[in-house]
């Protein structure tokens, strides 16, 4: 019986063969399969695989100048899809944001040409003009009870009709260099965008980590926010 109960013992504490031997968190073993599992990681891959192959097409395209002028261009569609990205964490949706975006650069426009508003007042002026027609949005989906995918398309033809009847096509210019250095100028050799739209970011990003309670109420409301970053990108682009 003691020899019996040695065996079982023995079998007992005898690690299994077909347990995999663990691995340790953070080896880039581990950060790869992180990222495949990310759902994103598709858009990630072929974006990389597309800068590889223009910039084999192109040695041009690696050149700081190039990568700068791309990462300007990038961060004006950043801050469009930052206030999205609001949209969607509250449920909703906005179809309007490139529309609102353009209006919002000819309002800019007339602000500094025709009324002869000062550079510096032009910025917040027209982030207070998207503001107001975000909130027209918002009214008819959050007091009207309308869908927001309506809504939002039907006022980006708005948008995007007063754009043509006020312009008639044609673009309004120039602006003079007290007005672009907004949209053209550098902080410690880093463009002013880029910079506006890291912090934006790194605001977003930490009132996502509040509390989900207070998203979850807002999320009832469905109120669109894209408004004020349309207005800046339209008039800083």
């Amino acid at each position: 019986m003691s020899t019996k109960n040695n065996l079982a013992v023995t079998t007992d504490q005898a690690p299994s063969s077909t347990e995999k031997p663990e691995t340790k968190a953070g080896t880039p073993g581990e950060i790869v399969k992180a990222i495949f599992r990310w759902e994103a990681s598709g858009v990630l891959v072929a974006l990389i695989v597309l800068c590889a192959i223009v910039a084999i097409a192109s040695p041009n395209f690696l050149t700081a100048f190039n990568l700068t002028v791309v990462i300007r261009e990038a961060s004006f569609v950043g801050l469009v899809a930052l206030g999205q990205t609001l949209v969607l964490l509250l449920g909703g949706i906005d179809l309007s944001v490139g529309a609102a975006a353009g209006l919002s650069a000819i309002v800019g426009c007339i602000f500094l040409k025709s009324l002869g508003i000062p550079p510096w007042l032009v910025i917040p002026a027209t982030a207070l003009f998207g503001l107001c027609i975000g909130s027209i949005s918002g009214f008819f989906i959050s007091v009207l009870k309308l869908n927001p995918f309506i809504v939002t398309l039907a006022m980006w033809e708005i948008f995007a009709g007063m754009t043509l009847v006020i312009t008639k096509g044609y673009p309004i210019r120039p602006l003079g260099p007290a007005f672009t250095i907004y949209g053209q100028g550098e902080i410690f050799g880093i463009p002013g965008p880029v910079l506006l739209f890291l912090v934006a970011a790194a605001v977003l990003c930490v009132g996502a980590c509040q509390d989900s309670v207070r998203t979850q109420s807002l999320r009832n409301r469905r109120k669109p926010g894209c408004g004020c970053p349309c207005g800046y990108t339209g008039v800083a682009g």
